[in-house]
């Protein structure tokens, strides 16, 4: 870059303040201050000049007029280099170049080896940090903020899903930079799949039912479907059914087999029963009963008992047939002689 000296038209290197022909001055910075704050943060800059009339910045691919100004604000410096353009009445535009140092900001790796955990197993995960351009660092858990070294890990044991904030204080000792993280604990899936029937004729209807929860989508098959709900389906041969379901550690899913009778066995199975006709006549006769009892006569030294005869029911007049026919029945002699002696005795 170089500057023309409007009296005598010679050009001139940037990095010259006076003219090498006749000696006329070029405007120039002769001092240049900033703060030197965060890198990002609003920075101040002040300059000095001399044999200027006219200046302007050039920052950020933006160009700035300052004529008559001796600092200026910029709000996000993110850019360490700076140009200056200044001119007057005797020579063209001169460019001058300075560049900014800014406080690093920190930089913070921030991680945890278990973002997801199971309620009610006690599981744990290993936070780990590392921090770099930072004075302090601290571990946020909830209300307690707790100092750490830049370098660290430390193990949790979350019953429910908590955040996790790791705080760098910079450099500059105002300044505060953060990371933050969850860990989520969940309740896994729990399915349950059943049909009404186990085994099917071909074609027939079975009602298939189904129950999950702590699922973000459900599928039966290939269809999507609501977490707890029933579909029929009418299988033609043996059929297995798969319940999915997605929950925050990944998928899981349920299969029901649902077995159908074969073709011939179903055919021999549903087949209508013979039917049996008798066209022969058949007359059955109850028979007769003649009963006729019979005692033995006893004869006693002192006594003679001579037990009548009984007719028979025919011969008594009695024609009633017996139906279903009498019991049959035991004779004792002895307890007859018994029961005779007994008798007189009484007598």
């Amino acid at each position: 870059m170089s500057w023309i000296c409007r009296n005598c038209e010679t050009e001139n290197p940037d990095s010259l303040d006076v003219c090498e022909v006749c000696e006329t001055h070029a405007p120039k910075i002769v001092d240049f201050q900033y703060d030197k704050v965060l890198f990002g943060k609003p920075i101040m800059i002040r300059w000095q000049t001399e044999h200027c009339e006219n200046m302007s910045i050039y920052y950020k691919g933006e160009t700035i007029d300052v004529s008559g100004k001796d600092s200026y604000s910029i709000d996000k410096p993110d850019e360490s280099n700076i140009s200056f353009m200044l001119s007057n009445s005797e020579i063209t535009t001169r460019t001058v170049n300075f560049k900014m140092d800014f406080i690093e900001r920190p930089s913070i790796s921030f991680s945890a080896d278990k973002s997801k955990l199971r309620s009610g197993r006690k599981e744990q995960s290993t936070l780990s940090w590392n921090i770099e351009n930072a004075r302090k660092a601290y571990l946020i858990i909830a209300d307690n903020r707790t100092e750490i070294p830049l370098i660290g890990n430390q193990t949790v044991y979350p019953d429910v899903t908590t955040n996790y904030i790791v705080e760098a204080q910079a450099l500059d000792n105002e300044s505060y930079f953060s990371e933050e993280l969850q860990i989520g604990v969940f309740y896994e899936c729990a399915i349950s799949f059943s049909a009404d029937k186990e085994y099917v004729f071909p074609s027939l209807p079975v009602l298939l039912t189904w129950n999950v929860t702590n699922a973000t989508k459900v599928w039966l098959g290939s269809e999507e479907v609501e977490p707890c709900g029933s579909k029929t389906v009418e299988p033609t041969s043996d059929t297995v059914y798969i319940l999915q379901a997605k929950d925050q550690f990944g998928m899981k899913n349920e299969r029901l087999t649902v077995k159908t009778f074969p073709i011939k066995q179903a055919n021999i199975l549903l087949a209508s029963p013979p039917n049996f006709t008798i066209k022969q006549t058949f007359t059955i006769n109850r028979p007769k009963y003649n009963v006729e009892v019979k005692f033995p006569t006893i004869n006693i030294d002192w006594i003679t008992v001579e037990v009548p005869k009984v007719k028979s029911l025919t011969e008594a007049g009695l024609f009633q047939k017996l139906s279903p026919p009498l019991p049959k029945t035991s004779f004792n002699l002895m307890s007859s002689i018994k029961k005779v002696f007994n008798h007189i005795i009484r007598k």
